[in-house]
């Protein structure tokens, strides 16, 4: 018996690449607690206490988000004592997050009205 026949390939030889990768960036974003999450980061680092406060969420919960987070790269973590700090991984998403609410905001009515949305919700 092998090594290859034991323990299964790495992640990286498993796992499919995304069809679209822009859309699976996007889907990420869209959670409104993952948002909030990065709106904050974007502000400066946090632990995942000063996150539950500020975003008054369970811990579990977040923490599932910010797994989420962490693992698309949108966020990294740093350990400091007994500490996890998280922080925004690439300053690009700034951008993408000051885009989003600008063009949100100057398409709030049609945004209301989407049949689609509205069906989503």
């Amino acid at each position: 018996m092998t090594v290859t026949d034991t323990f299964p390939a790495s992640r990286s030889e498993t796992t499919e690449l995304p069809e679209n990768p822009a859309a699976e960036l996007f889907q990420v974003l869209a959670s409104p607690i993952r948002l909030a999450a990065v709106q904050l980061l974007l502000e400066g680092e946090r632990t995942v206490s000063e996150l539950m406060s500020e975003l008054n969420v369970a811990q579990s919960r977040l923490s599932n988000h910010l797994a989420c987070l962490r693992n698309c790269g949108v966020v990294q973590t740093r350990r400091h004592g007994n500490f996890i700090y998280y922080a925004v991984a690439d300053r690009r998403v700034a951008d993408l997050v000051r885009i989003g609410e600008e063009l949100a905001a100057a398409n709030a009515d049609e945004l209301a009205h989407c049949d689609v949305l509205q069906q989503e919700r």
